[in-house]
């Protein structure tokens, strides 16, 4: 990988790492690459991260779908359900 576009990559991973919508899985394969780079296990922390990042890119059409779906339904509800009413805001 030249050096600017690698530099560039992590820079974006790190913005990825931070960012409050980024899942514990795509953090720790984040964090995992950022440690490796420059080591013999670079290559390795790479296709995780990119295997992991492929398993969380959902496409439009499937999330379209899926918000239509019985199953958002049914998820929405429980989040309801589950989610702790803040008494500040009452």
């Amino acid at each position: 990988m030249e050096q600017a576009v690698k530099e560039d990559v992590i820079q974006k991973v790190k913005k990825l790492i931070k960012a409050p919508s980024c899942c514990a899985e795509a953090r720790a394969a984040g964090t995992t690459w950022l440690e490796s780079i420059g080591t013999e296990k670079e290559a390795e922390a790479t296709k995780a991260l990119i295997a992991e990042l492929e398993m969380d890119i959902i496409p439009i059409d499937v999330l379209i779908a899926f918000a239509g779906s019985e199953a958002e339904k049914i998820r929405l509800k429980m989040q309801r359900v589950t989610t702790p009413i803040s008494l500040d805001v009452i």
